[in-house]
C-alpha cells in the first residue's frame, strides 16, 4: 500500500480509543484486538523504523517518511499496543498493534522514542499540597529520585543553586537493597502544579497518575505505601 493513501487514512488516537472502547462493550473476546475494518493496522513485516539526524523516519513500500512523535492510543493499559503513527503534518499513517511484531531494531527505535515522550516521574515522599486561592490549581510539592549519577561536588554546587531559585533541592535519603544493605539514594525536591481533579487518574488505585499544567507526568506507584505524612497530603485531592 502507498503511502498516499496511507496518509489519507483518517484515524487519530481519539478513533482507536473509541474503537477499543466499542469492542469491549460488544463483549469481544479479545478487545484490544479490533478486526482490518476497523483500524488501518500497519503490516510489521513490511515496515523499517529508523532514525536518521535525530529524526525517526518511517520506511515502507520503497518509500521514506519522517515521523512526528508517535502517541499510544491506551498509554496506561496496552503501551505496547496500539501505536499511532503520523506524518510531520500530522496526518496519521496508520497504528502498529504491537512493537512486538516489529523487528528487533525497529522495535529498539520506536520503543526508545516512545520511552521519552511518556516519560513518568515517580514521586517517593509528598511534602506539601495546598490549593492556590486565585487560580485554583493545586500545587504539589514532593520529592523524586535524582536523574542520573551521583552528582560531583560541582553538580551538588550547581543544584544548590537552582534551589535557591525554586527550582528543587538536593537531598539523600537511605534505601534498602535486596541484602538488606542501606545506600544513599539522591533525591531532589520539586514543585508542579496540578489545574484540576481530571489531571488525577485513580482508575488503578492505589497507583495514582497525576500530570501538571506544562504536560509532564508523575506516579504514586502504591499511595498506601507512602508515609504516613505523605498520605495525609495526598489523599485529600484523590
Amino acid at each position: 500500500m502507498s503511502f498516499s493513501r496511507l496518509r489519507g487514512c483518517p484515524l487519530g488516537v481519539g478513533a482507536a480509543k473509541r474503537r477499543v472502547r466499542a469492542a469491549r462493550s460488544a463483549g469481544e473476546n479479545h478487545p484490544t484486538t479490533p478486526t482490518m475494518n476497523q483500524t488501518h493496522f500497519l503490516p510489521p513485516h513490511k515496515l523499517q523504523i529508523f532514525r536518521k539526524e535525530g529524526a525517526l523516519y518511517l520506511k515502507m513500500d520503497g518509500q521514506k517518511i519522517r515521523l512526528a512523535p508517535p502517541k499510544r492510543a491506551l498509554p496506561l493499559s496496552n503501551p505496547d499496543g496500539f501505536i499511532v503513527l503520523s506524518d510531520q503534518d500530522g496526518n496519521e499513517i496508520g497504528v502498529v498493534q504491537s512493537l512486538h511484531d516489529l523487528d528487533p531494531d525497529s522495535r529498539h527505535k520506536l520503543g526508545e522514542e516512545l520511552a521519552q515522550i511518556y516519560h513518568i516521574t515517580e514521586i517517593l515522599r509528598v511534602l506539601d499540597v495546598e490549593r492556590e486561592p486565585l487560580s485554583g490549581q493545586v500545587r504539589w510539592r514532593v520529592e523524586v529520585e535524582a536523574s542520573g549519577d551521583e552528582p560531583s561536588q560541582g553538580d551538588e554546587e550547581s543544584l544548590e543553586s537552582d534551589a535557591k531559585s525554586g527550582l528543587f533541592r538536593l537531598m539523600r535519603r537511605a534505601r534498602t537493597d535486596g541484602n538488606g544493605v542501606e545506600n544513599e539514594t539522591p533525591r531532589r525536591e520539586i514543585t508542579f502544579f496540578i489545574a484540576g481533579a481530571e489531571d488525577v487518574q485513580t482508575g488503578r488505585y492505589p497507583h495514582i497518575f497525576l500530570t501538571d499544567t506544562n504536560g509532564n507526568r508523575y506516579e504514586i506507584p502504591n499511595s498506601e505505601a507512602l508515609d504516613l505524612t505523605s498520605r495525609r497530603m495526598a489523599e485529600r485531592f484523590f
